[in-house]
This record gives structure tokens, C-alpha cells and sequence, in this order.
């Protein structure tokens, strides 16, 4: 029998894949850290592009689907004034987690446009949350 090594390594891979995806709805083990409230939960990701950063907001319930069909190019909010104006959209009830995922280099801006983008949040009267990282 002719073992097919490229195979073998893509369904180690598919499977390997669907099983950490699997292990990420909110707050089921530490591989999706939980910011423990009663409020509709929002995330919020970023990333840098060659053009700078792009964001993300959207609810926690479609974390799934985001990762699935995440490209870096996919964003509307590529710049900060747009993301402002998506902020100020979420609910006021809710709590906004900003998490990172190293596997697609989903990460923080640098601490002065984070620092920006807290106090833009807290003058909104919005609760913006940095989630811990995902391991």
C-alpha cells in the first residue's frame, strides 16, 4: 500500500483545525478567555495591513463564521475615525471584548492607538474591554 504523505498531512491538518475551532465558543476552556457578564458580548479585532490597521466589530455569537472567512483584506474600518463610527453603533448595554489570535495575526495596534481608542470608548460611555489573549 502507497502511503500518501500529502494527504496524510492535510487531514491531520483539517482535523487538528476543527477540533481547536471547535474548543473556541466563549468561555468553554482557556483557549477562548470569557469576560464573565450578563451583557450582550461584541468583539472587536485588529490587525495591520500594508496600508495600516484594519478592525472588526461584530457580535461574539458570529466568532465562529469571522475566523472561518477571515482574510486581512476583508474589512471595511481601515482607519480610526471609521472604527469610532462603528463603536458608537454597538449597544450600550454591551461589553466590548478586543481579543488578539496569533494564528491569524489578529493583534493589538501599538499602546498610543490603543490608548486612543480606550478613551474614545470611555467618553462614549461604551465598555471596551482588553480580553486576555487567546493561547
Amino acid at each position: 500500500m502507497k502511503i500518501k504523505p500529502m494527504r496524510n498531512i492535510l487531514a491531520l491538518f483539517v482535523l487538528y483545525g476543527g477540533v481547536m475551532l471547535s474548543r473556541c465558543p466563549a468561555g468553554t476552556d482557556d483557549h477562548f478567555p470569557e469576560i464573565r457578564n450578563d451583557r450582550p458580548e461584541i468583539t472587536l479585532f485588529s490587525w495591520a495591513t500594508d496600508r495600516g490597521w484594519s478592525y472588526e466589530v461584530f457580535p461574539a455569537a458570529e466568532f465562529d463564521a469571522f475566523l472561518l472567512h477571515f482574510y486581512p483584506e476583508m474589512s471595511p474600518i481601515t482607519t480610526l475615525s471609521a472604527l469610532e463610527t462603528a463603536l458608537i453603533k454597538v449597544p450600550k448595554d454591551s461589553v466590548i471584548a478586543w481579543r488578539t489570535w496569533p494564528p491569524l495575526k489578529l493583534t493589538y495596534p501599538p499602546p498610543e492607538m490603543v490608548n486612543r481608542i480606550q478613551k474614545f470608548a470611555k467618553s462614549k460611555g461604551l465598555d471596551l474591554q482588553i480580553a486576555p489573549s487567546f493561547h
